[in-house]
């Protein structure tokens, strides 16, 4: 475990390293061309600042394919700080993006109560150029306000399973409803905290398996609610790709070779765009059949490695459960 003196230290140098890389923003301009002047610059709601009539209204909207009220509400607030100055909206998701390498950090040092690792995933983390795109551009305020909020819940959740208490589980209820109401990306966390719990938590079999209806329903249950919610709202805006549309079989052609792509992006962040056009019918089938044997055989190995290295078990698990709502299964946008 960390000491007095070794936390605060390591704490500092990850907000050092973050703003290092991403205190330039305030110089950024808005992006007209990209959504920007949706969510901002053409947009009177948002453009009147922080007021009851527009919490109402982001709470009532289904504008732009989700329901995203505290998204809506965040913008309101730099809205009314900064008025039309692009900068300060940068510089909020900034601050977020900040706030969230710290958690990242706290989460998986009192998780492990392995110190410099913790670190250096944080340091990861706050770096890594698959997060620009989330932290440089408003429009994405969503993303970093949802992870803030699930970043939350996963602390929340750790000061649970070790304390346990109504008011603790409480908590990681509420703060979950706010990440899913930022950004209804993070649905499959309830099966995140299943993962926890095997690793690094440690949770006995016995209480594991007794309370797992008592504890992951009532999420699993706001993780469907956000579902439906978010796919009544696609057919509203005519957003939803029937499979009529898009048949079924090149989107799991499509879904095998999303995963590939994540993980080579991930590996070596080269190539990045904010828009990756679907393949369609064009799918090279050949490129499926390799994307399908790597992670196959990814799986073999974390698979045969788990009663060692349960955290390659868990890692990869987490990789492959929280990127269902992204690999295109469900065509939306």
């Amino acid at each position: 475990a960390s000491s007095g003196f070794q936390g605060p230290a390591i704490c500092l140098l990850l907000v050092a390293v973050t703003a290092a890389v991403y205190a330039q923003v305030w110089r950024f301009e808005f992006v007209s061309c990209w959504d920007d002047q949706v969510f901002v610059t053409e947009n009177v709601r948002v453009l009147n600042g922080l007021s009851w009539s527009g919490v109402n209204w982001a709470f009532r909207t289904l504008r732009e394919t989700s329901w995203s009220p505290l998204t809506w509400i965040s913008l309101m607030l730099d809205a009314s700080l900064y008025k039309d100055w692009a900068g300060g909206f940068h510089l909020t998701n900034a601050l977020l993006h900040t706030f969230n390498v710290l958690l990242v950090y706290r989460f998986l040092e009192k998780a492990t109560g392995n110190t410099r690792r913790s670190a250096f995933v944080a340091a990861l983390f706050a770096v890594h150029p698959l997060h620009v795109e989330s932290v440089a551009w408003i429009s994405e305020r969503k993303d970093v306000l949802s992870m803030l909020f699930g970043l939350l819940t996963l602390n929340a959740y750790l000061r649970y399973a070790r304390r346990g208490g109504l008011l603790a589980y409480l908590a990681v209820l509420f703060l979950f409803a706010c990440s899913l109401s930022a950004k209804p990306t993070l649905v499959t966390l309830p099966f995140v905290l299943v993962l926890l719990d095997y690793w690094p938590l440690g949770r006995r079999p016995a209480v594991r398996f007794a309370r797992i209806g008592m504890e992951k329903l009532p999420l699993l249950a706001l993780s469907i609610g956000s579902c439906m919610i978010t796919m009544v709202t696609q057919v509203k805006n005519h957003a939803l790709h029937p499979l009529a549309e898009s048949s079924l079989l090149p989107r799991i052609g499509n879904a095998v070779l999303a995963y590939a792509l994540y993980l080579k992006k991930a590996l070596w962040p080269a190539d990045l765009a904010c828009f990756y056009p679907h393949p369609g019918f064009g799918i090279d089938w050949r490129d499926v059949g390799t994307a399908g044997a790597i992670l196959a055989a990814i799986t073999l190995i974390v698979v045969a490695a788990a009663s060692r290295r349960r955290y390659l078990l868990i890692g990869w698990l987490w990789f492959l459960g929280g990127l269902v709502p992204m690999i295109g299964l469900v065509q939306v946008g």
